[in-house]
C-alpha cells in the first residue's frame, strides 16, 4: 500500500513538473521529444521542428529537451523572413517566437510585412492585415494591400498600407499598438508615394498626378500634372514637356514653367533653369526669377580658392543677400550670409 502511494505522489511530481497554466488556469502538459539528430531540424536559434509520421511538430529548446508547443501536426513548417509559418492542408498560420502566439492555419496566404509585428494575409483572392495577437487590423475584404514608398529616399515605407479595391485605392497607417486609421480615403486611382517630412502623398486621378495632405485630405497641389516627383525637399511639376518646381511652404498662385532644371543649390535653395536654350536662376523658396534665362552657361562653382579674387560690382537683389560679381571677365552671382561669402554660380553671356 505505501508502495502504491509514493508512486501515486511521484507521477502527480511529474505532471507538476512538465505542466504550465495556460490563460484560463488549465493545466497542459507539455510533452518531451530528445533532441535526436535527424528527427529534428532547426528553424531558429530556439525553435525546432520534428518529423512524425504523419507530419511536423514545432518545439522549443529549453535546456537539453524539446518542449512540444502544440499538438497539431503541421504538413510545413518553415522560415521566412525571420518568422515562423506553418501549413496544415492547404491553409497556412504563423508562430510568434517572441510572443509564444499561434496564428490558426486558416489562410491561403500568409506573409509578415514589416518589423512591427503584422502579417498581410489573403483569403478567396481578398487581402487583409492581422497583427500577431490575431486581431484584425485591415479587414480582410482587399483586392490588394502593399507598403508604398517614401517620396523622400524611395524606401520602402512599414507604417503605411495601401489598399485598393475596384480600382481605387486608400491609405492605411499603423500605429505602435498595432491598430490604426485610414488618412486618406479609397478615393484616389494610385497613391503613388507618402512624404515623412510633410506628411503628405502624391496621388493620381484620370492619369493625372497632384499632392494631398493626410488626415484632411486637402489637395496642397492640384491633380492635373503629367508626372510630380520629390526631389531636394521640393515638387518637381512636369505637364507638356515642362517643369516647374515648388516648396510647400509657398506655394505660387502663377506657377514658373521651364524647358528643363539643370542644377539645384542646397545652399541657396535656387534651381539653374533652361529656356529656349538660354539658362537663367530661380529662387524656389521666395518663388522668383533671379536671373533671366539669357546666359548661354550657369556653372555651379564653389570654395574659397575659387573665388579669392573676385569684385563684387554692387548690385543687390532685393536686399537679400544676392550680389553679381565679376572676376577674369566673367559674371557671378553670391549669396551672403552669416557675414561669410558664398560663390555659388559663374555665369557666362
Amino acid at each position: 500500500m505505501i508502495k502504491y502511494k509514493i508512486l501515486f505522489l511521484y507521477i502527480i511530481f511529474l505532471v507538476s513538473f512538465f505542466s504550465c497554466n495556460n490563460s484560463d488556469n488549465k493545466i497542459v502538459v507539455k510533452k518531451l521529444y530528445k533532441d535526436i539528430s535527424g528527427d529534428t531540424i532547426a528553424l531558429n536559434n530556439k525553435l525546432y521542428k520534428i518529423k512524425k509520421k504523419n507530419g511536423y511538430v514545432i518545439t522549443k529548446k529549453e535546456k537539453d529537451s524539446l518542449i512540444r508547443l502544440s499538438d497539431t501536426l503541421y504538413n510545413e513548417i518553415y522560415v521566412s523572413n525571420n518568422n515562423v509559418f506553418m501549413r496544415k492542408g492547404n491553409k497556412y498560420g504563423a508562430f510568434d517566437d517572441w510572443k509564444e502566439i499561434f496564428i490558426s492555419p486558416k489562410y491561403d496566404i500568409i506573409a509578415n510585412t514589416n518589423i512591427h509585428g503584422e502579417f498581410l494575409v489573403y483569403n478567396n483572392q481578398k487581402a487583409g492585415v492581422i497583427n500577431y495577437k490575431n486581431d484584425t487590423i485591415i479587414p480582410l475584404k482587399y483586392d490588394r494591400i502593399y507598403n508604398p514608398k517614401y517620396s523622400e529616399d524611395n524606401h520602402y515605407s512599414y507604417y503605411h498600407y495601401v489598399v485598393e479595391i475596384n480600382g481605387k485605392s486608400g491609405l492605411f497607417q499603423i500605429n505602435k499598438e498595432n491598430s490604426g486609421k485610414f488618412v486618406l480615403p479609397v478615393n484616389y486611382d494610385v497613391i503613388l508615394s507618402v512624404s515623412k517630412q510633410d506628411s503628405t502623398a502624391i496621388v493620381s486621378v484620370d492619369n493625372k498626378y497632384g499632392v494631398v495632405k493626410l488626415y484632411s485630405n486637402n489637395v496642397v497641389i492640384p491633380i492635373n500634372y503629367d508626372k510630380i516627383k520629390k526631389k531636394d525637399g521640393f515638387y518637381y511639376l512636369f505637364e507638356k514637356n515642362k517643369v516647374g518646381v515648388v516648396s510647400l511652404k509657398n506655394i505660387p498662385e502663377t506657377l514658373q514653367m521651364f524647358d528643363e532644371v539643370v542644377n539645384y543649390s542646397s545652399k541657396n535653395k535656387c534651381i539653374v533653369f533652361r529656356r529656349s536654350n538660354k539658362k537663367g536662376i530661380y529662387d524656389v523658396v521666395n518663388n522668383r526669377i533671379v536671373l533671366d534665362a539669357k546666359y548661354g552657361e550657369i556653372t555651379k562653382i564653389g570654395g574659397w580658392d575659387e573665388y579669392v579674387n573676385v569684385t563684387i560690382i554692387g548690385w543687390n537683389c532685393n536686399n537679400d543677400g544676392w550680389y553679381s560679381l565679376l572676376n577674369k571677365g566673367k559674371y557671378g552671382l553670391v549669396n551672403i550670409t552669416s557675414k561669410e561669402l558664398f560663390l555659388v554660380y559663374m555665369i557666362k553671356e
